[in-house]
């Protein structure tokens, strides 16, 4: 697949466009589709990969519509994995999800991608609206930039399933906000506003809502002014954990399996 074909993709799931040197990834619906589908998942890889190993793109900008990764996705992804369509309410920590097969794959979904996001010699920038729930709260930080409107939020709704913080967000949150502060959010916040984001540091920019994707680009197109090769040795000499990245992740799945 060339990127010639990869411009003006577009599928339910997602599009891509490419502006300049910024590929913009646009993600429509309910992201957990995506890692309980192979093909899906399969396809997401393969179009990352393609655009990795161009040299004239600089930026991969994902932009999620509002609820694609929010509290009520995530409820249906959790009914998905009980086997049944259950309200939000009927939904406790007392279901058995450690053997969902599905469960397994999703965590290693977001393994696979934050890997080939970490390793990515481009700049990796997410645009977030509305809830971001667990998974992709930690699949998030693994970006270099994170712009977010001013309603978005942070939702810890792991805890209420009774599962652990998964997308490796208890890898990257404390090299955010320290060891501390890191299991404070993990174990007794459930929400984080856009503004308490932006001061703890685990969002760059607040941008207006009215012109999002419009002012998300723009910032993108300032970021390909610097030379390809600053942007490749800067993040090789500031991306210097993916060994340590493989062995948490490797200690994830085996408490998963063992579990």
């Amino acid at each position: 697949m060339s990127l010639k074909l990869i411009k003006g993709f577009s599928d339910s799931d997602m599009s891509i466009d490419i502006e300049g040197a910024v590929v913009i990834f646009r993600l429509k619906s309910n992201a957990f589709n995506l890692m309980t589908d192979i093909d899906k998942k399969e396809r997401y890889q393969k179009l990352f990969s393609v655009i990795e190993e161009t040299p004239e793109i600089k930026v991969i900008l994902s932009i999620f519509a509002a609820g694609a990764l929010d509290e009520n996705s995530y409820a249906q992804y959790i009914s998905h994995l009980c086997g049944e369509q259950l309200a939000l309410r009927d939904l406790d920590s007392n279901w058995d999800f450690k053997q969902r097969l599905p469960r397994l794959r999703q965590m290693v979904f977001h393994q696979d991608t934050i890997k080939q996001r970490s390793a990515s010699k481009k700049i990796i920038i997410d645009c977030l609206q509305g809830g971001v729930v667990t998974p992709f709260f930690g699949e998030t930080l693994s970006a270099d930039f994170r712009f977010a409107t001013e309603h978005m939020h942070f939702k810890l709704a792991h805890r209420q399933y009774g599962l652990h913080p998964s997308g490796g967000l208890a890898f990257f949150l404390p090299r955010y906000v320290g060891e501390s502060k890191a299991i404070d959010i993990l174990l007794n916040i459930d929400t984080i506003t856009a503004k308490e984001a932006l001061e703890l540091g685990i969002i760059n920019r607040i941008v207006s809502a009215n012109n999002f994707e419009l002012e998300c680009i723009q910032l993108a197109k300032k970021m390909c002014q610097s030379d390809i090769t600053v942007i490749e040795t800067t993040k090789l000499l500031t991306c210097r954990f993916k060994d340590e990245l493989e062995d948490y992740f490797n200690s994830e799945t085996k408490m998963m399996r063992i579990g």
